[in-house]
């Protein structure tokens, strides 16, 4: 039996959602965020948020799917703004303490919730683009990024300069 949860809540209960199978598909808004905001120049709109809470076949108690957020970024090549589509894919086992994570198998990270208190979605939101942003965020090559023409021109051969020595140069071959 799958549920569908589309009414909007800032809270939710993963361990109820993972025992009744359900689905959670909704727009949060990125604009409370703070940790992100400083993260990157502009986090505005919605984040497109697509999880089902179930079991496995292990009976281990899972959050996957995606969540998806348009951010502002500065290239670090050329140091221009940028937007990124920040997509985390998100494939978490629920568990209540570290003797739980620990037997969780290598496929899921745990998300420790030490119990079956409401959590905020947009925080678990938050955190999941946290780590999903880029590293070092640059343009792909070819795009509105500095080009390798550019470099090369700046390792080409400039006009051949005079030695300062070749004047002592000619002394010497004189005597």
């Amino acid at each position: 039996m799958r549920a569908m949860s589309d009414q909007p809540s800032t809270y939710i209960e993963p361990f109820t959602l993972a025992n009744n199978d359900s689905m959670v598909e909704r727009q949060v808004s990125l604009s409370g965020m703070q940790r992100l905001a400083e993260l990157v120049v502009e986090a505005t709109g919605e984040a497109t948020v697509s999880l089902h809470f179930g079991a496995d076949q292990q009976r281990f108690r899972v959050m996957q799917g995606t969540i998806a957020a348009p951010v502002v970024v500065r290239c670090e090549r050329c140091l221009k703004l940028m937007s990124v589509n920040v997509v985390a894919n998100v494939n978490v086992g629920l568990v209540k303490n570290n003797e739980q994570a620990e037997n969780l198998p290598g496929q899921y990270e745990p998300l420790l919730l030490e119990s079956d208190e409401p959590v905020s979605l947009a925080g678990l939101v938050e955190d999941e683009l946290i780590l999903s942003l880029p590293i070092a965020p640059r343009h792909e090559m070819g795009a509105a990024c500095v080009s390798l023409d550019d470099y090369a021109a700046e390792d080409e051969p400039q006009e051949e300069r005079e030695n300062p020595f070749a004047a002592l140069a000619a002394l010497k071959e004189k005597h």
